[in-house]
């Protein structure tokens, strides 16, 4: 049997980071629709890869799913921030009090960052 090299990430990982990056640095603004037509043509792909980026980016709370009309940058209430800010809180101080050494692959740090992706998507509301 032949092995075939690990990719290091799918088209879809990659155009999620590179959707996240952009979001999180304001070029869409909470509230703003994506076109996912537009985006797979700007990254040279089809609308597959980019649909599996936007799914992931709704299970982070990054963007939320329109039926029949696709995909919007999330708008937070007030509730979901502050959600957001004791999460943090609390996987600082569960990271900070581990013996190890910090695991930037750990289930933690997973979620200290998706928690730090949605203060971040909070600020540019404001």
């Amino acid at each position: 049997m032949q092995r075939l090299p690990l990719q290091p990430c799918s088209l879809s990982t990659a155009i999620a980071d590179k959707l996240r990056t952009r979001i999180l640095h304001r070029e869409w603004l909470p509230g703003a629709d994506l076109n996912e037509g537009e985006i797979a043509m700007g990254y040279g792909v089809s609308r597959t890869p980019v649909r599996e980026a936007m799914k992931l980016l709704a299970q982070e709370g990054l963007l939320q799913a329109l039926p029949r009309r696709g995909m919007r940058i999330a708008t937070l209430s007030t509730a979901q921030i502050a959600e957001a800010q004791a999460l943090a809180q609390l996987l600082h101080a569960f990271i900070n009090n581990t013996a190890a050494q910090p695991d930037t692959d750990s289930l933690a740090s997973s979620m200290l960052r998706i928690a730090q992706s949605r203060l971040q998507l909070a600020q540019a509301s404001v």
